[in-house]
């Protein structure tokens, strides 16, 4: 690599006459690093050698890498600065992710959303299967989906809302009305929904919550907004 520097002239303009990059270029020259084969023909071209002046050491990249790995491990601990290292590498990550996020959140809150939602999916438990072919997570959502497919309604499913610098996914969307599923035991859950029902409507959106009939009795803070499946029916 040396010889390769000295032939261009400096560090970067290897990039330009080989493709390799000036970043790899420096570390390979500093640090001795072993060439992958396909880097080592690029140079050997640029240098005017060909194959048979030389005899290859072939090595496993898998390998090599592992190795190179436990060795610096090894190392990091017969200087007692392992964890001290990783310490350091961790806090570093947790500072670019959270400057991450909030660059994201800022920038571009739907793009963001949608990714953090699509990663939340991927862990949930969407299995059961709609009529229409989507998955959804409840019996309830299902029973709800299959409901609005009788129907000939356009549905959307969990779309993306920005509602007062506030991100949703509601469960159902027909137009500009919002149908929320839960059979969630407990008050808690309602007054939860009251104060997302009141931020939609400020928006124009109209909201009806389907439970199951046992549990009106916790939903009393939004009984207004309460239907059944079958009263869900005749909504339409």
């Amino acid at each position: 690599m040396l010889d390769a520097v000295r032939k261009a002239g400096s560090e970067r303009k290897p990039e330009k006459l080989t493709g390799i990059p000036h970043a790899s270029v420096h570390y390979y020259k500093k640090f001795k690093w072993r060439l992958p084969y396909n880097r080592f023909n690029l140079l050997a071209g640029f240098l005017g050698f060909k194959k048979s002046d030389f005899v290859f050491e072939l090595i496993d990249p898998k390998e090599f890498r592992v190795k190179g790995g436990i060795e610096v491990q090894e190392k990091y601990l017969k200087e007692n600065r392992f964890f001290e290292i990783h310490k350091r590498m961790r806090r570093g990550s947790s500072n670019y992710m959270k400057k991450w996020h909030q660059k994201m959140k800022k920038e571009n809150p739907e793009a963001y959303y949608k990714l953090q939602y699509e990663r939340f999916k991927k862990v949930a438990d969407y299995k059961k299967r709609t009529m229409r072919g989507e998955f959804v997570r409840t019996d309830l959502e299902l029973e709800v989906a299959n409901l609005l497919f009788e129907l000939g309604l356009d549905y959307c499913y969990e779309p993306f809302l920005s509602v007062c610098s506030k991100s949703y996914f509601p469960d159902f969307k027909i137009g500009n009305l919002i149908i929320e599923c839960t059979a969630w035991r407990g008050e808690q859950k309602a007054y939860s929904l009251l104060s997302k029902i009141r931020k939609l409507e400020e928006s124009g959106y109209a909201i009806k919550v389907v439970i199951p009939d046992n549990l009106r009795r916790f939903y009393k803070p939004i009984e207004n907004y309460i239907l059944s499946t079958s009263e869900l029916r005749n909504l339409f």
